[in-house]
């Protein structure tokens, strides 16, 4: 869970799930997906029993069957959306870029 939730508030506590090779249930901006492949994750999008539930089941499916936790960890974990293609090697260009303005 993040301390609060903002449309862009997102802290490293998602990545600590991916750095585990575990799927990371998350709770806090309702934007995560533009940054992050939602089915990669289990994304609580608000605190509704509609989506608690959702949660859980979703849980228990990857519980149940290793070949969907299988499959839905090798996911990417960032967003494709075909209009930028993001990886560690571009964002380190990107922060030697700016420490060197």
């Amino acid at each position: 869970m993040e301390n609060s939730v903002g449309e862009t508030y997102i802290t490293e506590k998602i990545t600590h799930g991916f750095y585990a090779d575990t799927i990371p249930i998350y709770f806090g901006s309702p934007n995560v997906g533009d940054y992050f492949n939602l089915a990669r994750i289990i994304n609580v999008a608000d605190t509704s029993d509609a989506a608690i539930d959702a949660a859980i089941d979703r849980m228990l499916e990857l519980i149940q069957d290793e070949s969907k936790y299988v499959e839905a960890v090798n996911l990417p974990i960032l967003r494709n959306n075909n209009s930028n293609t993001v990886s560690i090697h571009n964002v380190a260009a990107d922060i030697r870029a700016l420490i060197s303005r």
